[in-house]
């Protein structure tokens, strides 16, 4: 019995080896071009030439694969039915799943986003970049666009910046956020590092992303967060960080809150002091003195 039970548990464990890694992004997706690149027919940086296409052209995508070169490339139709892959880096792919994910969160709202970049030397490269900016593999672009954000749904930031001045400093960063009830009430902001190389230069950037309910004017919490090395399997490379409150009202709006919590009777808090009802489950908030 013992040896059919240990048999048994190395077949479970062989077949668990065998099984793909869950990714994040269901295919077939859309997707569009950051920049001109090159469809290949083999996912490989010198695979034979399919087509070029421009900047922002939209492909079907249809899976995500890991090319000889160790990148993730994506295999693609063309509106012209032309088939091939493409590089990772060049396309920007809609991750569907994550945006229906926010959407039916318990609790979700249609944030404002701001962004702004910092960098305090820059390395004699030039002070002039171009900056694509992506929640979801969806760009943001404009004044203070808007997107959706549901609490403990986790979403992708992709930022690149290229130098248009007297460099051709490029780079990018990838990352995952995952806000809390309390982060998508409030406002919050997540800090994403992102180096520019050129020849051997380097030049690093700090990218806030600011996500605020209507009505409010600063996040009470700023988040720094790491660049992850394969965000289609969805695993951060490490924790979210507090960096530091950026409102001052932060810690007298926090002793009021406290002051004010409830909890349901199903164990659900975070911020109930709003709240006629609990909004995870609908239960009424307790009168004072029961």
């Amino acid at each position: 019995m013992k040896r059919v039970l240990s048999i048994l548990v190395l077949v479970t464990l062989f077949v668990a080896l065998l099984a793909p890694v869950a990714e994040a992004t269901t295919y077939p997706t859309y997707g569009h071009t950051r920049v001109k690149t090159t469809v290949r027919k083999e996912p490989k940086p010198k695979g034979k030439k399919v087509v070029d296409l421009k900047a922002d052209t939209e492909v079907e995508v249809n899976k995500m694969e890991i090319g000889e070169d160790g990148e993730i490339w994506y295999k693609i139709t063309t509106a012209k039915e032309k088939e091939g892959y493409i590089i990772g880096t060049d396309l920007a792919v809609e991750d569907n799943d994550r945006d229906e994910e926010a959407s039916s969160a318990v609790y979700s709202d249609v944030l404002y986003l701001d962004k702004t970049y910092a960098c305090e030397d820059y390395n004699g490269m030039g002070k002039k970049y171009s900056w694509i900016c992506e929640i979801n593999g969806k760009p943001v672009a404009g004044r203070h666009p808007k997107t959706a954000i549901g609490a403990d749904a986790e979403f992708t930031i992709f930022t690149r910046a290229t130098n248009t001045g007297k460099s051709k400093a490029t780079g990018e960063a990838k990352s995952l956020f995952t806000p809390s009830y309390e982060d998508v009430m409030n406002g919050f902001a997540v800090q994403q590092k992102l180096t520019a190389v050129w020849k051997e230069k380097e030049v690093e950037w700090v990218v806030t992303y600011t996500f605020l309910p209507e009505g409010v004017k600063k996040p009470p919490v700023t988040y720094e967060v790491d660049n992850i090395e394969s965000f289609e399997t969805g695993t951060s490379a490490a924790a979210n960080t507090v960096v530091a409150g950026s409102n001052s009202q932060t810690e007298a709006a926090a002793a009021a809150a406290a002051a004010n919590a409830w909890t349901c009777v199903n164990g659900h808090t975070g911020l109930l002091e709003t709240w006629l009802f609990c909004p995870f489950c609908g239960v009424s908030k307790p009168v004072a003195g029961q």
